[in-house]
């Protein structure tokens, strides 16, 4: 009956690799392919993600989201505070791709003078010293920047949010209960969800329930050895596939936990016909991981939601 209606998925964050992954599931299981696929806070490629032992990607995919925190916090000097944030981001861009991504490549063998400029230019645009940047061999991860950007108010900053701080905790901001931008979003969830699940389903139970569990993807089973989850290949098969096919990339500038930067690294790896360019779209919030949550954002996402469904919807009509 509504198999020829449009039809969408939609994931946000760990939800968008799934989303990937349910789509070319239901295109070559059942021959039912989408009109679109919604992506928030996407995570499809976790190589730019990851700060592991020689994976130099997150460190230049990670910066201008630093640099979007110190710029919000007021930590940049005036030449840079003053401009706007998207022509920060920019400027910040291009560095990463440029001159940091060369000097991540040399490794030990960069000239000290190219070092020094690059520490340099580093610390101007994410508020962090030239010293703590060298200190770092050029490679600040994300726990460290964090904890850095505001320590002399001994303050920390959030990985979900970069605009929220917090008083120092122990631990890495990736478990969750050491970032202060994850424990008020916590609470709203797990009281919406408690109430939901006594009030509305009439369901009691002494069982907590748990907003994220480490427990749950540490058991995950991705049937790849010594390999990370990549879905260029993935989502450049959905998309020539399904020339109707339209995928919307939703973003918000001081989300750390997926970085603006590294979606736009992993799109341009997927290396789609130039007649299905205008397919992906990519949308900014000045907002964190879930833009929904944010007041500013909310109305946006809400207008931009409605202009992509009913594109979508008429390109497949």
């Amino acid at each position: 009956r509504y198999l020829g209606s449009p039809k969408y998925l939609a994931g946000e964050s760990y939800g968008t690799t799934r989303a990937v992954g349910l789509y070319k599931y239901l295109a070559n299981t059942y021959c039912l392919p989408m009109n679109g696929l919604m992506l928030i806070s996407s995570c499809n490629n976790f190589a730019s993600l990851d700060f592991t032992p020689g994976n130099e990607l997150p460190y230049a995919l990670y910066l201008p989201t630093y640099a979007a925190d110190a710029w919000y916090h007021g930590k940049l000097d005036a030449k840079y505070q003053e401009m706007s944030l998207e022509s920060l981001m920019d400027e910040v861009r291009g560095f990463a791709s440029g001159a940091y991504e060369a000097a991540l490549f040399k490794g030990r063998s960069i000239p000290d003078e190219e070092r020094a400029a690059v520490a340099a230019q580093m610390a101007a645009y994410t508020g962090l010293s030239e010293e703590f940047v060298l200190a770092s061999n050029l490679r600040v991860d994300l726990d460290s920047f964090c904890l850095e950007l505001l320590k002399d108010d001994k303050m920390m900053v959030g990985r979900l949010d970069g605009r929220i701080a917090g008083p120092v905790t122990s631990g890495s901001l990736g478990d969750g209960e050491s970032d202060p931008s994850s424990s008020s979003g916590d609470i709203a969830f797990s009281a919406t969800m408690n109430q939901y699940i006594t009030e509305e389903l009439d369901f009691q139970t002494d069982r907590p329930y748990e907003v994220i569990s480490d427990d749950v993807n540490e058991r995950w089973k991705f049937g790849l050895d010594n390999q990370v989850i990549s879905q260029e290949n993935t989502i450049y098969e959905a998309m020539s596939k399904n020339p109707f096919l339209k995928i919307w990339v939703l973003c918000g500038y001081y989300d750390a936990a997926t970085p603006f930067y590294a979606a736009e690294w992993m799109y341009n790896h997927v290396f789609i016909n130039d007649a299905l360019v205008d397919n992906l779209s990519f949308t900014y919030y000045p907002s964190g991981h879930m833009i929904y949550l944010d007041a500013e954002s909310l109305d946006p996402l809400h207008r931009d939601a409605q202009s992509w469904y009913g594109a979508a919807a008429a390109q497949q009509g």
